[in-house]
């Protein structure tokens, strides 16, 4: 039953696949046809009756053409297509039927001939190129014959019944023909079957022979020593017989253990020292004497250096890192658990992990090649640094992992991991190109701040953390209170959770102002947090946790809703500005769900103003400058925030469509000190003026700063200066302050 079932399987396939290679051209000749039935009787029948046929026939043809194209891979589901097929040849057959139904009766009786020819070749053409599909044949068959019968009754024709009958003479021996057909396509894809089952039954004898022409014959003696080896055997070994008889085939301490058992093995991998080096694969059997005795081996072996060493190279691979050489995540992850309770034992250890400073800018500014490049020589540069004995590994893109023992005193060993990152701060020279690296040091001590694996590794984290917030070129040893922070920081991402349905969630609104009329312009929607035990948590705080657990997504949608919520009691003139993540950037569907809000709320998208900072974007993202485009579109304004903060953000000026250009408040607020800052703004508002964008300086916060940027011609102002946050309720008060509201 199963041998027959997986034939009839293949049968229907075959009929399927002979068939499906017709219909593109099938249905080509059927649009030619329908475009010349369109001529042809154009004035004698409606020609909206015609348009809307002909019109139905391109769309099946085209549909059926699509579908074949897609069809004629082959499946092992070949049962539903194939009954789509028979549902094509109703549909056609039906589409003609219809076509004759209505035409014979309202043409002359010279062009009814024409379309009667036409009716027989038709009948005649389609079921020849359905032949392989006899089910589909007579689906064909039957109704257009029926259809074209119905047809001649409905005309005025003398003696009709004669082309009738003619006509039913003719479907009944097409059918016959058609049947006889299919029957002769099937024995030929019987007949191809068996072909195919020999060719493959006389390939796999080929290939059995093939593997064994590539062992050899070999015989030894109990103790291994050879004693009879094949002609085979001393090709691929490249030495004369002589020469190989009475030697060792491998090393006694390789296979020894397996002969002492006196038990056939098969597939045995030993390294080979006759003649070249090699690693060769021996089944054998042992020979016995009347008394059970080994006295000696016969066997086959066959040369796999050449599988040996893709293995070795693949295990390489799965312990190292295939750029840098060092070990890898992994690796270094089981050194850690092996060796900690012994290492432990003995002395201390240390852990540090190191991170390069920008490494992704890097890559955005130079490319790939030369962040790579630079990785190789970062990696070699630890090597001469930490020394032979110390362990190194390659965690992540750019973090590293130095572990060893503490040979003296912990003093000793600050002073040495000091040393070691002003060692790595020197300059690189990589593709001739001079490159001042940066990096950050966190450093966990054991058995001090490693009492398992897991919490060895997360105070180094932490250290390394911390090393983060302080800036560059730092080295950060753990401390408790790390792990305090730690702690409150979880303990905070779980409270964030909550926070939104508990209500615990707000809007603030900071207005924005034209520094040349003094006008309000609009506002900025600030989020904030009032925990009921901790009270106000600054956004800094709590939006790096959100956006670690993607709870920004669900914070963002929310704070663009209520923004405009609150935005539609104001005039109209006013703007909100609204700040957008970069796990939200991140998401093709931004657009989508920016769009939805708008429109539930009837809120003008003019008015609305998306804030994205430098570091939520990613230079030559496809994916975001269609979300760009598409915001872009529906009138929605972009801001770059906190312009200046990053190391990309001329670039990005040139890569995203914004509008609107924010100076971070770091360059404002030492104007009244710093005699370079107004040089500094003013180079920024010129660059934004030139690329045609709108400026908006943060953090004014007297009539000095005021001065000075009114003095630049910046456009737009932001800060206490003009007025702190204020709730929503507090908003339609400020109206009031402002000598206009409003552009």
């Amino acid at each position: 039953m199963v041998s027959f079932g997986h034939h009839s399987a293949r049968l229907r396939e075959a009929r399927l696949q002979a068939s499906l290679r017709l219909v593109p051209a099938t249905q080509l000749f059927t649009v030619f046809d329908a475009a010349l039935l369109l001529v042809y009787f154009w004035r004698e029948i409606s020609p909206s009756f015609l348009l809307a046929w002909a019109a139905v026939i391109c769309v099946n043809a085209a549909f059926w053409g699509f579908f074949s194209l897609h069809a004629t891979r082959p499946s092992h589901r070949s049962r539903p297509r194939y009954r789509i097929m028979v549902v094509h040849a109703f549909l056609e057959a039906f589409l003609f039927a219809v076509f004759f139904v209505v035409v014979f009766p309202a043409i002359s009786p010279e062009k009814a001939i024409v379309l009667a020819a036409f009716a027989v070749g038709l009948l005649a053409a389609g079921a020849f190129s359905k032949m392989t599909m006899p089910s589909a044949a007579v689906t064909f068959i039957v109704p257009l014959g029926l259809g074209t019968e119905l047809a001649l009754m409905r005309t005025t024709l003398p003696s009709v019944w004669v082309p009738e009958v003619m006509l039913l003479t003719f479907v009944a021996s097409i059918s016959l023909l058609i049947l006889q057909l299919s029957r002769s396509f099937d024995a030929r894809v019987a007949v191809q079957e068996d072909l195919d089952r020999q060719n493959t039954l006389i390939a796999h004898l080929l290939n059995d022979f093939e593997e064994s022409a590539s062992e050899g014959l070999w015989e030894s003696d109990a103790q291994g020593r050879l004693t009879f080896v094949s002609p085979r055997l001393s090709q691929l070994f490249e030495l004369p017989t002589d020469d190989l008889i009475g030697r060792a085939l491998v090393p006694w301490g390789e296979w020894g253990p397996t002969l002492q058992k006196g038990v056939a093995f098969r597939n045995l991998v030993v390294p080979v020292e006759v003649g070249k080096p090699r690693w060769w694969s021996l089944s054998a059997k042992p020979l016995k004497n009347g008394q059970g005795e080994v006295t000696g081996w016969r066997g086959v072996g066959s040369d796999i250096t050449g599988v040996r060493r893709q293995e070795l190279e693949m295990v390489r691979l799965s312990r190292y890192d295939g750029l840098t050489g060092l070990l890898n995540r992994h690796s270094f992850r089981s050194l850690l658990d092996e060796n900690f309770g012994s290492a432990r034992a003995r002395h201390p250890w240390a852990l540090t992990l190191i991170d390069l400073v920008d490494f992704k800018d890097v890559n955005e500014s130079r490319g790939h090649l030369f962040g790579d490049a630079l990785l190789v020589a970062v990696a070699d540069r630890l090597k001469t640094v930490v020394g032979g004995s110390i362990q190194l590994a390659r965690l992540d893109g750019d973090e590293f992992a130095v572990w060893g023992p503490i040979l003296g005193s912990l003093k000793e060993t600050r002073k040495l991991l000091a040393q070691w990152l002003v060692n790595l701060s020197e300059p690189f020279y990589v593709a001739d190109l001079r490159y001042e690296a940066s990096f950050r040091m966190g450093v966990a001590f054991s058995p001090q701040e490693g009492t398992s694996p897991d919490q060895w590794l997360r105070c180094a984290n932490l250290a390394l953390r911390a090393a983060k917030e302080k800036g560059r070129n730092q080295v950060t040893f753990f401390a408790p209170a790390m792990m305090d922070a730690y702690r409150s920081r979880s303990a905070l991402r779980e409270d964030l959770a909550g926070a939104l349905g508990r209500g615990e969630l707000s809007l603030a609104f900071q207005p924005l102002v034209d520094l040349r009329q003094g006008a309000l312009t609009g506002f900025e929607a600030l989020i904030r947090w009032n925990h009921p035990v901790r009270g106000p948590i600054s956004p800094a705080a709590f939006i790096p946790l959100a956006e670690e657990t993607e709870l920004i997504l669900t914070l963002g949608l929310w704070v663009l809703e209520q923004a405009c919520l609150e935005a539609r009691n104001w005039p109209t003139s006013l703007s909100i500005s609204v700040n957008v993540s970069g796990v939200q950037l991140r998401l093709t569907s931004l657009a989508a769900d920016v769009a939805a809000i708008l429109v539930s709320l009837g809120f003008d998208p003019r008015r609305l103003i998306l804030e994205v900072t430098e570091s939520a974007l990613i230079k030559d993202d496809p994916a975001l400058g269609q979300t760009f485009a598409s915001l872009k579109r529906m009138g929605i304004r972009l801001a770059l925030d906190d312009f200046g903060t990053g190391f990309s953000a001329l670039s990005y000026l040139q890569s995203f469509p914004f509008d609107k250009l924010k100076i971070d408040q770091s360059f404002v607020r030492p104007l009244s000190i710093s005699p370079n800052s107004p040089s500094l703004l003013a180079s920024i508002v010129s660059l934004a003026r030139s690329l045609g964008l709108y400026t908006t300086a943060e953090g004014i916060e007297d009539e000095t700063h005021l001065a000075v940027l009114k003095s630049l011609d910046c456009d737009e102002g932001q800060g206490y200066y003009f007025s702190r946050p204020v709730p929503a309720a507090e908003v339609p008060k400020l109206f009031a302050g402002f000598p206009k509201v409003g552009h």
